[in-house]
């Protein structure tokens, strides 16, 4: 896989195993380099529960992930984040996924699929 621009001194960043923040940070880094408009609402509080973390919108595509860390072994989406991640996957029309910090290479590979073709 080829990565363009600065996507490459990103993806050497140290993710750390453990912390989502640190994760999110990173995600927010790689995405904008690739183009995309970055969402996350930094402090939940108030709003209805179980919404992905983070709504990603560029290249034809809209894309939704909740992030887990790896604190005590792989953290698991709790039953209201599994509501909103099924329906969303349910609707057909946006990609959603559950993403963990080990998954670095597979996630800028997602992203960046399709960059460089004629998207119909």
């Amino acid at each position: 896989m080829v990565i363009h621009g600065d996507a490459s001194e990103i993806m050497r960043l140290e993710t750390s195993k453990e912390y989502e923040k640190v994760f999110q940070q990173w995600l927010k880094k790689i995405a904008e380099v690739l183009g995309y408009l970055y969402y996350h609402t930094r402090d939940s509080r108030g709003s209805d529960k179980g919404f992905p973390d983070t709504v990603m919108v560029g290249h034809g595509r809209v894309i939704f992930a909740e992030l887990k860390s790896l604190r005590r072994g792989r953290s698991k989406p709790t039953a209201d984040q599994w509501k909103w991640i099924n329906a969303l996957d349910d609707s057909g029309i946006v990609e959603v996924y559950v993403w963990y910090p080990d998954q670095k290479e597979e996630i800028v590979e997602l992203l960046h699929d399709g960059l460089f073709e004629e998207r119909e």
